[in-house]
């Protein structure tokens, strides 16, 4: 979530001008950097779509357009004599479509791995890891990394942080020393460190980058074996190291998850000259900067560059900028002959938008008076997005499942013409809904025993909730596509059906209070997100009265037992529980306002190979689970009898007044 102007942190200094001094008298060991740095690319190697006006769609971003604004960059920095360092903070690749064109969750696929493949052509000196890198486990990361060694590509691109340890992690083994994270800063081709020392190729000056990740990353990724140290410490560590190796001019660069915790961290640290944030996806401008065209103004976060406190009171620039590949930062600092940082050039020193110039759109950015719009990278676009669009169409071809039953994934929302919900996934059941939240309790049967849950039963009350906004309708309101019963439902409608990096999670030991106002908030998130498909569970909302009125909460044990957690009258029974809930990770951690989830311990369902099981992935393995028709593809038959209907079995009953 961005964070407004006014509202970030008190330790970040929101000052119009520059602090530093911005016109430094001209020294002969003077140095100027220019560091370029983005963060959160997350998959999106192709352009994405911005509406500009009513049915008129720019399309910005996309890795072939990034490299060639990097490069224009590079070139400019170098004209001026600058030195020049290039970062990446952190979250290359993300569940999506386009992901799974990687086959990430096969340890041993042979898929080129596409976001590695474009990023090598990206003229990066150090990669920072993220927590979405470690999302399919270290195999799939090893994979990541491994791919940049493919013939042809650059190897000179390190990948640091300084509170990770590898040496636990089999993935890893021909990658690090026995030690773990290499104790010296990566040089010379190293791949994986702690620190990374950057020589300028032209200019001879060196500098250093340290980094940090997240490090509450195992609560919400898969670093396995890889183990996590807490920041501060490491990244003062790595700080120390470099200053021992006789570098003067650091920059940290950091996957805290967003610019107010490097603030937090810069305050304990010393001897950090600029901060890089990544995870925060937030957009910083200066007076000197385009917005993307339909951007939001209201979605910058602050000034750019912002400034926080170290420990030893002096001012450190922080830097960071919106995911996507939609912007390059630039910043452009200056040092003295001893490595102290003495200004940064305002007017050179802003994030560069990028916006591909592609024949198509040509005369749209005529007409919208662009003229830094730029021709994409033709190696990215052929080794990349054109072998990605024939996935993407291999995946619109491939069936998981057969379905008879026409099964409503709609939004279903409050219609003011009408003046009633429609149903939809987000004002009531539907079979589609159903069969959502079905996925997630057979995920549970066949997954729980690898973290160590037991089995449902009259003695292990667990029931499934999913919330209706996590369930999307990009490929249209219903499946299959297109409402013809008897049709496939392919990869790509599941991905796009449920599009989040969402994790099925189980919500522990919930009593039978805290489970009663759980589906009390769902009731009356009638219309909204937070309105809940559920599984092994029934309730009714009673909009009869002045205020929601839940009743008839019940429980199916999975023994062929109903167990009453709340009776007709609203009456809730205590001696029932503990309840677990089966969810989706963004619900579990209190989204759409279901604090109960956000307090409770809580863990995520892993696969044999202890990769976390995508809420996309329980559904498509329940689909999968249906008997094979014919031609071999499983069938939802049309007179299923929990699905046949579009609402459903009627485990969730609405009594409007």
């Amino acid at each position: 979530m961005r964070t407004r102007i006014g509202a970030t942190a008190t330790a970040l200094a929101l000052a119009a001008t520059i602090p530093l001094s911005a016109a430094v008298a001209a020294q002969d060991d003077s140095v100027t950097l220019t560091l370029l740095h983005n963060n959160d690319g997350e998959s999106s190697l192709a352009p994405l779509g911005y509406g500009v006006a009513e049915g008129v769609t720019l399309e910005v971003g996309g890795a072939p357009a990034f490299k060639t604004v990097t490069e224009r960059e590079i070139a400019d920095a170098r004209g001026q004599g600058n030195s020049v360092v290039n970062v990446y903070a952190g979250d290359s690749f993300l569940a999506s479509a386009l992901l799974a064109c990687s086959s990430p969750e096969d340890a041993s696929s042979s898929a080129p791995v596409y976001d590695a493949i474009a990023q090598a052509q990206i003229p990066y000196d150090v990669h920072i890891f993220g927590n979405h890198e470690f999302d399919y486990g270290p195999d799939f990361l090893a994979r990541y990394i491994a791919a940049f060694g493919t013939e042809g590509m650059d190897l000179d691109q390190p990948f640091i942080s300084a509170n990770l340890d590898f040496s636990a992690e089999p993935a890893f083994a021909d990658w690090i020393d026995q030690d773990g994270l290499i104790e010296t800063p990566v040089e010379d081709g190293r791949v994986i460190g702690g620190t990374a020392i950057v020589t300028d190729a032209e200019t001879g000056e060196q500098f250093g980058v340290v980094s940090a990740t997240y490090d509450r990353l195992p609560v919400i990724s898969s670093p396995r074996d890889v183990s996590v140290s807490d920041a501060v410490p490491a990244i003062q560590a790595g700080v120390d190291a470099l200053t021992a190796a006789g570098v003067d001019k650091i920059v940290f660069v950091s996957h805290l998850q967003g610019i107010d915790a490097d603030s937090e961290a810069l305050a304990q640290l010393s001897g950090i000259d600029i901060a890089v944030a990544g995870g925060g996806d937030e957009l910083l401008v200066n007076d000197e900067s385009q917005l993307l065209p339909g951007e939001d103004p209201e979605d910058v976060f602050g000034a750019y560059p912002l400034f926080a406190t170290d420990a030893d009171g002096n001012e450190v620039p922080i830097v960071t900028t919106a995911g996507n590949y939609k912007y390059l930062g630039r910043l452009d600092a200056t040092f003295d002959g001893e490595g102290n940082l003495t200004g940064i050039v305002a007017e050179s020193s802003y994030p560069r938008r990028v916006i591909p110039l592609e024949q198509e759109q040509g005369g749209l950015i005529e007409e919208l008076g662009i003229t830094d719009a730029v021709e994409g990278d033709p190696g990215i676009t052929e080794s990349v997005l054109t072998p990605l669009d024939s996935c993407l169409d291999e995946l619109a071809a491939t069936p998981v499942a057969i379905s008879e039953v026409v099964l409503n994934v709609d939004r279903g929302q409050f219609s003011p013409e009408e003046g009633v919900f429609a149903p939809g996934v987000r004002a009531s059941q539907t079979n589609g809904g159903t069969l959502i939240a079905d996925a997630f309790t057979v995920s549970y049967d066949a997954y729980a025993g690898n973290v160590g849950l037991e089995p449902r039963s009259g003695d292990n009350l667990v029931v499934t909730l999913q919330n209706g906004g996590g369930i999307r309708q990009n490929a249209g309101p219903v499946l299959p596509v297109g409402g013809n019963a008897g049709d496939a439902i392919s990869r790509l409608n599941t991905i796009d059906v449920l599009p989040f990096l969402n994790y099925v999670v189980v919500v522990q030991d919930l009593s039978a209070e805290d489970f009663a106002a759980t589906l009390q908030t769902a009731c009356e998130n009638r219309g909204g997100g937070g309105f809940m498909q559920a599984s092994a569970v029934s309730y009714t909302c009673d909009y009869t009265g002045e205020s929601v009125v839940l009743r008839d909460a019940v429980i199916d044990a999975c023994d062929g037992s109903a167990v009453p957690v709340e009776d007709s009258e609203g009456v809730v029974d205590t001696a029932v529980g503990p309840i677990d809930v089966i969810t989706n990770s963004f619900t579990a951690g209190g989204g759409d306002g279901y604090d109960a989830f956000g307090a409770a311990e809580n863990v995520t369902l892993r696969a044999d190979d202890d990769a976390q099981i995508t809420y996309e992935r329980a559904f498509r393995e329940y689909l999968e689970s249906f008997p094979a028709g014919e031609d071999g593809v499983p069938v939802i038959s049309a007179d299923d009898p929990t699905y046949a209907d579009e609402m459903s079995d009627g485990r969730i009953t609405l009594i409007d007044g």
